[in-house]
């Protein structure tokens, strides 16, 4: 299995026990084809499973909840193959969010990360949620910014560290952490969390959003 193959596994596994409060860790897996096969067919006009999108879904009832409203994208390592006169070699893409500012790079790799979650998420009407690694450090996971808050509803404020960007290929701010302090800290996790406070966080923005499209047609 090829690396992003292995790191799809590890994190079906995790999200498992997270959501199964560590009853089974086979209660999440890779989509088929990780999400490759669903896009091929989307392209061809046939019809897929919305859940089927992205990287990882759900194969049992007691995890669909999760599902039904998130579409993850999961990354890992990355590198770059470069060719000399002499010899080809492979060098280690050490991909920061500071590229974002500093790099000369048209697009970073995070934002090539997040904007394949994001059409994914759209395509499935879901939302995008990131979940990637980069080399030699700790697994993390993005999602929206009114998505996070959603979180802080339910289970308070994380006394961890996370951060916020605001970017201009995304409308809406994008939050990071820690993909294991996340789930010590909403390790009670469960459906009527998900309903109460998420999505009524995504119904208060379609909410926003309707009313902007409305404004804008009266002016």
């Amino acid at each position: 299995m090829a690396k992003g193959g292995n790191f799809e596994g590890e994190v079906s596994k995790e999200f498992s026990l997270y959501l199964t409060h560590m009853k089974t860790d086979d209660g999440v897996w890779r989509t088929e084809g990780s999400g490759g096969r669903v896009t091929c067919k989307a392209k061809a006009n046939m019809l897929t499973r919305m859940d089927q999108w992205g990287d990882i879904t759900y194969t049992i009832p007691e995890t669909k909840f999760w599902f039904d409203v998130f579409s993850i994208e999961c990354k890992t390592g990355y590198a770059k193959k470069t060719k000399d006169k002499t010899k080809t070699k492979t060098t280690l893409t050490h991909w920061s969010l500071l590229d974002m500012i500093d790099s000369s790079q048209q697009l970073c790799q995070f934002h090539e990360f997040w904007e394949q979650c994001l059409n994914d998420a759209i395509e499935s009407k879901r939302e995008p949620m990131l979940v990637f690694r980069r080399n030699r450090r700790s697994k993390c996971i993005a999602m929206h910014n009114d998505i996070f808050f959603g979180f802080i509803n339910g289970f308070g404020n994380p006394s961890v560290n996370y951060l916020t960007l605001n970017t201009m290929f995304d409308p809406i701010p994008i939050t990071i952490m820690n993909l294991d302090h996340f789930f010590d800290w909403t390790e009670q996790i469960n459906e009527t969390i998900i309903r109460k406070y998420i999505i009524k966080k995504l119904l208060v923005r379609i909410r926003k959003e309707y009313n902007k499209y409305h404004e804008k047609k009266r002016s």
